[in-house]
């Protein structure tokens, strides 16, 4: 696999980058962690939110300078990744509370209330961050093309109001209609949205110094001038 250096060279990095797998593992775990917390409420002042969104925001900020850095490629990559590890998870959950457990046993219904949705999380997670992320990542790397590189605090944060958007709505609308009238569901949407954003806001200065720390350590800034967008194609080919 080689990893381009810069748009106008032709050298290449004949070795993975050094910080590309922690960043993925990371990025992966805030795609997993919603699971778990994903129908318990968090008050926090004006904002009602599922406790898996304290830390899902995060994959905006991991997903935004792995676009930046490494290009979209890599990021498209490493989010069917994370979708598939997520999906991977809630079916192994779900398996596991199917099983026999024995009489003495006293904390099954504990067990099925946090986590016996976790596959209708999951489907609607996967839904939603399928939208939301690609418009995230696309959004990034198309911005890029359009400002030179510059401004990336900017085209963080915009991309960012866009994907969470979409993300939220879908993602709490399948998770819980049903569960919660249309009232609390649009508090529940607005609230978490509105969270999102504040961690967005705050996010985008440690961001933008992973950014340049990254470049600069790397050797690495992908610009996807012939990059194809599509967001089934699941390779690394920087031919194509």
């Amino acid at each position: 696999m080689n990893w381009p250096l810069d748009p106008s060279s032709n050298r290449s990095l004949q070795k993975m980058p050094q910080y590309i797998v922690i960043l993925s593992m990371l990025y992966v775990v805030t795609f997993i962690f919603p699971i778990m917390m994903a129908y318990r409420m968090v008050q926090l002042g004006p904002f009602l939110t599922p406790g898996g969104t304290l830390i899902f925001p995060a994959s905006y900020f991991f997903g935004d300078i792995i676009a930046e850095v490494y290009g979209y490629k890599v990021a498209r990559q490493l989010l069917w990744s994370a979708l598939i590890c997520q999906m991977f998870l809630s079916i192994v959950v779900v398996a596991v509370l199917k099983t026999p457990y024995p009489t003495y046993w006293q904390q099954e219904p504990a067990f099925e209330l946090v986590l016996g949705n976790a596959l209708r999380y999951a489907i609607a997670s996967s839904i939603g961050n399928f939208f939301g992320e690609f418009c995230n990542i696309y959004l990034i790397s198309k911005f890029k093309i359009l400002l030179s590189g510059k401004y990336f605090w900017m085209r963080s944060l915009g991309s960012t109001l866009v994907g969470e958007a979409v993300l939220t709505s879908v993602v709490f609308f399948i998770t819980f209609h049903g569960l919660a009238s249309g009232k609390h569901m649009a508090l529940l949407i607005v609230s978490g949205y509105l969270y999102k954003m504040a961690f967005a806001v705050i996010a985008v200065v440690p961001a933008s110094l992973a950014v340049a720390f990254l470049k600069k350590k790397e050797g690495v800034d992908v610009f996807d001038y012939d990059t194809n967008f599509n967001p089934f194609k699941f390779n690394l080919d920087f031919d194509k």
